[in-house]
C-alpha cells in the first residue's frame, strides 16, 4: 500500500511527457495558491518539494507578484535581520536598504556622483564623543 502524504506536504506525480510534478500550496493575502515544481526524477522532485516547504514553513515570501524591491528588502530586514545580528550591524543594513530605496526610485540620482560620493563620505565617519570623527584606515 502506497504511503499517502498528509495536509500542506504537497504532492508528486508524473506527467504523460514523463516529467515530474511536485505540487505545493501556499497561503497569500488573496487566498491560496498552487505552486509547482518540475524535474526529471521522482528523487529530484522530493528533494525539491521538501525544502520548498521547509522554506514555505518558515516563512520565506513567496507572494512577490507585486512587491517592489523597496518593500522587499524592508520586509527582509524587519522579518529576517532583527533579532539576529548586533543593533548596530543593524543600523548599518537599515542605512544600506535606504540608500537603496532612494536610488531605486530615482535612477537618476545614480549618475549624480556627488550624492554617491557625499553617502559613501557620511559612511566612512563614525560618531565619537559626541562629534563626528573620520575613522583611522589601515
Amino acid at each position: 500500500m502506497a504511503k499517502r502524504r498528509g495536509n500542506n506536504e504537497g504532492s508528486i506525480y508524473r506527467r504523460k511527457d514523463g516529467y515530474w510534478v511536485g505540487q505545493y500550496g501556499v497561503q497569500t493575502g488573496t487566498g491560496r495558491k498552487t505552486h509547482y515544481i518540475y524535474g526529471k526524477r521522482r528523487e529530484e522532485v522530493r528533494e525539491k518539494l521538501a525544502k520548498t516547504i521547509v522554506d514555505r514553513d518558515g516563512g520565506f515570501i513567496f507572494d512577490d507578484e507585486n512587491m517592489s524591491v523597496g518593500e522587499y528588502l524592508k520586509r527582509w530586514l524587519n522579518d529576517s535581520v532583527r533579532g539576529s545580528v548586533r543593533a548596530s550591524t543593524y543600523a548599518s543594513y537599515e542605512r544600506q536598504v535606504q540608500r537603496l530605496a532612494v536610488m531605486l526610485h530615482h535612477p537618476a540620482s545614480w549618475a549624480d556622483e556627488s550624492l554617491l560620493h557625499r553617502s559613501a563620505h557620511q559612511d566612512s565617519r563614525v560618531r565619537k564623543e559626541g562629534r563626528f570623527q573620520k575613522r583611522d584606515r589601515p
